[in-house]
């Protein structure tokens, strides 16, 4: 079975090719912020983990502090 496929002119896919990498940039940025953001808030609570764990950060006195105390 020979299906015959057309394809657009070399020109055109290029021009194609162009205007969707420019049309998904910015997505893309906010695709890559987004992850930046989540290793940075990763790293951030393991080393906040590793401070309560070691005793080198009190979480009652953090917490008074902030005004978020418990009921």
């Amino acid at each position: 079975m020979d299906i015959p496929l057309l394809y657009p002119p070399v020109e055109e896919q290029t021009a194609i090719a162009a205007y969707l990498e420019q049309a998904t940039a910015d997505s893309d940025a906010a695709i890559d912020n987004a992850r930046r953001q989540v290793e940075f808030m990763t790293e951030y609570l393991a080393g906040l983990i590793a401070r309560v764990v070691t005793g080198k950060l009190d979480v009652w006195a953090a917490a008074e502090q902030s005004g978020l105390e418990s009921s």
